[in-house]
């Protein structure tokens, strides 16, 4: 058995997790910045306070 040798993880316990929450977060921020530039460039108003927001937060 070599040190340098890569296991692969599994997709369960804290691991599983950490990387299904990452995922989760990635995807809100996505919608919210899609949101945002539809506000912004697609219907050309400011979006304060927006849908955005609440993906953001």
């Amino acid at each position: 058995m070599s040190l340098g040798m890569a296991w692969p993880q599994k997709p369960d316990g804290l691991n599983g997790r950490t990387y299904a929450v990452l995922a989760a977060g990635l995807s809100l921020w996505f919608v919210a910045e899609i949101l945002w530039t539809y506000y912004r460039l697609g219907a050309g108003i400011d979006p304060f306070p927006s849908l955005a927001d609440v993906f953001w937060i």
